[in-house]
């Protein structure tokens, strides 16, 4: 599959770590080894002790823009990889995240446009054996996403740059949920494409798959304050979806 055409856009590609060795390397050579060309791969490092800045380092050649010092959390590397980021297009990916094949990056340009501001897909997560244990994704519908929580994939969404130029950058209030919570903020003002197919695999030892209940509070918490909601409501929202993840893990259905 070629490029789309001359004047393709930019794309950055934003990672953030923190002792990620085991798999920062696969991470990035999934990046590097996309047929769609025209991209920049930015790495916020918040300092870490496990063999992480060796590798970055030795990929300084695929790497646009890397830094390793103590940061604030996920949001605040993203924050300021954002100062750093020169493309139209910025997607995020974990360290443990891995694009599904050569042509992913490309497949999620070619639905975009120049109405639409956001482009998603599906994301498979995988085990450390390499497992897929479940599948998620589905079309950005805001009130949707408002109502049940976040059901689309983030790790490779593709934001539009002007986005965080009009609604602003990631709240660092928030530990886990400040994705949810920037993507709640554009309310339903921006258009958005989706591709029925996987283009990422996602480790299940990531943050927001291993602190269950904080990603819970937090996305109730968020819920709360938004006036379509209410506390009330977002307060069943919480127990709801708790039960739904309780009684998974008691019939293990992943």
């Amino acid at each position: 599959m070629s490029d789309i055409n001359e004047k393709k856009p930019l794309v950055t590609v934003i990672v953030a770590v923190l002792n990620g060795a085991k798999t920062l390397e696969h991470c990035i050579d999934s990046v590097t080894k996309q047929t769609y060309s025209h991209k920049e791969l930015i790495i916020m490092d918040g300092g870490s002790t496990d063999g992480t800045v060796d590798i970055l380092k030795a990929n300084e050649s695929n790497i646009s823009y890397w830094e390793s010092e103590p940061d604030r959390g996920i949001y605040h590397a993203w924050n300021k990889a954002l100062k750093k980021a020169m493309g139209e297009w910025v997607c995020f990916l974990g360290a443990d995240d891995f694009w599904a094949n050569n042509y992913s990056l490309e497949k999620l340009i070619v639905k975009g446009n120049s109405q639409v501001d956001l482009i998603s897909s599906k994301m498979a997560m995988i085990n450390q054996e390499g497992i897929i244990r479940r599948v998620r994704g589905e079309p950005l519908v805001w009130k949707r996403l408002m109502k049940r929580g976040q059901k689309i994939a983030h790790p490779g969404l593709l934001h539009r740059r002007a986005l965080f130029d009009q609604f602003g950058y990631f709240s660092e209030k928030y530990n886990i949920a400040g994705d949810y919570e920037f993507l709640l903020r554009l309310r339903n003002k921006v258009n958005a494409a989706f591709l029925d197919e996987i283009t990422i695999y996602v480790g299940d030892q990531g943050i927001s798959r291993t602190r269950i209940r904080e990603v819970l509070l937090e996305t109730m918490y968020i819920q709360a304050c938004l006036q379509e909601v209410g506390p009330i409501n977002a307060l069943i929202n919480y127990y709801w979806v708790l039960c739904k993840i309780t009684i998974r893990r008691i019939l293990k259905i992943y």
